[in-house]
């Protein structure tokens, strides 16, 4: 049986980034409520948000390879 490349990875540092990316597009989206002239300056922000988020997302996702890893060790 294969196995799914991330499926031993943690995912908590691509939870709290999709967390802290919500909570950016609310901030947005209140800003636009509350401010109705802003409300088309915010669609370049959650442009670039759902960029970000995909980016982080593919990233995190990558399968690595080994020799990558070895690159990463400090005691080496």
């Amino acid at each position: 049986m294969m196995r799914f490349p991330p499926a031993h990875r943690r995912t908590g540092g691509l939870i709290r980034f999709w967390l802290a990316g919500l909570a950016i597009a609310a901030g947005l989206f209140w800003i636009g409520r509350t401010m109705p002239a802003a409300r088309g300056l915010m669609v370049p922000g959650y442009w670039i948000l759902g960029a970000l988020a995909l980016f982080f997302t593919v990233r995190w996702y990558r399968p690595r390879r080994g020799d990558r890893r070895r690159g990463d060790r400090r005691d080496q």
